[in-house]
């Protein structure tokens, strides 16, 4: 059938495309790019382009939402697993995530033409920090209060959520000067135990924060 062969044309059309987007991110910013500049870079024709897609906002939001699927389906089966180390692996692997792209998400984070980035981010990482507060409600619970009486746990992971975002712009702003090991230890300590206290759970048992910054610096 013909249909196959068209589908992986398209595919791989739009993957050129993607690809030549995000590089071009990396080199020359976003907001002073063209469709004509991701084109030549894809070696596509303007006419292709728009067979695909209405603008560059359009590319960028489908390209990115790829890689958001790979960093859902990197946690997700962390973020529902129970216990500390579970979750200090899930927080690693986020930061792990912003490291490996870090040219891109410098980029993103702070031009003004790639604001509809940080919303969506936000709510990905809001729904993981979510997903981890309602287990740790239920498994580690201290508190004899009503849920009712709780802190909403939607809030809390909201909260979570900015405070990461805000700890990984500064991050990449200057140049990693921690590992994301070490990273993901400085939010947790930065977390616990007022998110634990709001939520009425246990507060975690965390290595020492002198004994991490100590240890020598993973490969970034």
């Amino acid at each position: 059938m013909v249909q196959p062969k068209e589908d992986r044309r398209i595919q791989r059309t739009r993957q050129l495309l993607s690809t030549a987007l995000l590089k071009l991110i990396e080199e020359r910013g976003y907001d002073s790019l063209t469709v004509n500049d991701i084109t030549e870079q894809a070696n596509v024709g303007r006419a292709t382009f728009y067979l695909h897609y209405e603008d560059k906002e359009q590319l960028l939001v489908e390209s990115l939402e790829e890689m958001f699927s790979q960093l859902e389906d990197l946690i997700d089966p962390l973020s529902e697993a129970l216990g500390e180390e579970h979750h200090s692996t899930a927080t690693r692997l986020l930061f792990q995530h912003f490291a490996d792209h870090h040219g891109l998400y410098r980029v993103l984070l702070t031009e003004k033409g790639a604001a509809m980035v940080f919303p969506r981010l936000l709510e990905i990482i809001s729904q993981i920090a979510e997903q981890i507060a309602g287990q740790d409600v239920i498994s580690k619970s201290v508190s004899a209060k009503q849920p009712q009486t709780r802190v909403s746990t939607n809030l809390v992971a909201h909260y979570v959520a900015g405070a990461f975002l805000g700890s990984v712009i500064w991050w990449l702003n200057n140049n990693r000067p921690y590992s994301a090991q070490q990273m993901a230890a400085i939010y947790v300590h930065l977390m616990d135990p007022g998110v634990t206290k709001a939520l009425g759970i246990a507060s975690a048992e965390l290595p020492e924060l002198s004994d991490v910054l100590a240890s020598s610096n993973s490969t970034l």
